[in-house]
């Protein structure tokens, strides 16, 4: 079984850091190539289109790839993961140094994607020893795993997450989910520990929906359902890419 122990933020940030630099993509969080991330004003929602949707109405989309349009769109409507990666993306080509006030104060918000030597150097360049500048990281990070770990909470306990499990397990089995699934829970909700697949050093809610880590042949496996791969993926979905498939 995955340890019962509270993981403190800062003994998870590399590890974090690692997973999200890995597994971070804009919008519906699917890296691909071509797409676009577009506020679509008819329907009112951000979307991942193909160039060619775009072009072919450019006039109902307004294109996110630059702070000033997570900052002031993608911020009403994304969570905090969604908009962490987003500024993931827009930073691979910028430095903090280049930014204004407001736009470096964002950044460090959501910077759990962002790599360790770019936030010391910035801090570096401000002044600060090294020492310093791993302390003030340390602390800049510790909040943005905080946020990170609020941001899961929400999902797991969100409407669509609840619809689902009832749905696909019925009342029951999904119950029971919550008993067997309390430590990897807790540790998702506390400290954003989503598993050994994503680089964290104990197993996590990822592992017993997939049946790996400590939860090899077990874990999601051991419920009765209809199309198990189906629930893993809409699962994952929801809990790790933030939307409903």
């Amino acid at each position: 079984m995955a340890s019962s122990c509270f993981v403190h933020p800062l003994t998870v940030y590399v590890g974090r850091l690692k997973a999200e630099r890995r597994y971070c993509c804009s919008a519906t969080l699917k890296k691909k190539q071509n797409m676009k991330f577009v506020y679509n004003k008819t329907i009112k929602k951000f979307e991942l289109i193909s160039i060619s949707k775009f072009n072919s109405d450019i006039e109902n989309y307004q294109v996110v790839d630059n702070l000033y349009g997570v900052m002031n769109f993608a911020v009403k409507y994304c969570d905090y993961r969604q908009i962490s990666c987003l500024v993931s993306q827009i930073m691979r080509s910028q430095e903090l140094s280049q930014l204004k006030k407001r736009e470096t104060e964002f950044v460090l918000k959501y910077s759990t994607a962002i790599p360790v030597e770019k936030i010391i150097a910035y801090f570096m360049t401000s002044g600060m020893t090294i020492e310093q500048a791993q302390g003030e990281f340390l602390k800049i990070r510790a909040k943005a795993i905080r946020n990170l770990a609020d941001c899961y909470k929400e999902r797991i306990a969100s409407v669509e997450f609840t619809e689902l499990m009832i749905s696909q397990l019925g009342q029951e089995q999904a119950e029971q989910f919550l008993v067997d699934a309390r430590i990897p829970i807790q540790d998702l909700e506390r400290s954003a520990v989503l598993g050994t697949a994503y680089e964290n050093s104990i197993s996590g809610i990822m592992d017993f929906i997939d049946g790996t880590g400590s939860y090899i042949d077990g874990g999601l496996s051991n419920y009765t359902v209809a199309d198990l791969e189906l629930l893993k993926k809409r699962m994952k979905d929801i809990l790790y890419h933030g939307y409903e498939s």
